[in-house]
């Protein structure tokens, strides 16, 4: 499995995910679904995961699940 910190910023107009201490583990966020977005990682041997943010009753994001498309 994956774990780590995640960090999501804004990057040249996109949101960009970054998986620490894991240095290979960043990529673009593109939107797919509602909650539910690509992540394309810049190391292409590792597969293209689809990542939902959980919101709270606040709006801010409580969870966030990776799994990767070639599951």
């Amino acid at each position: 499995g994956w774990y780590g910190r995640a960090l999501v910023s804004e990057r040249e107009g996109g949101l960009y995910l970054a998986m620490e201490p894991t240095p290979a583990m960043r990529g673009r966020l593109e939107h797919f679904h509602l909650d539910t977005f690509w992540v394309k990682w810049e190391d292409n041997t590792i597969p293209d995961a689809l990542v939902t943010f959980q919101m709270n009753a606040q709006g801010k994001v409580e969870r966030m699940k990776l799994r990767a498309t070639s599951d």
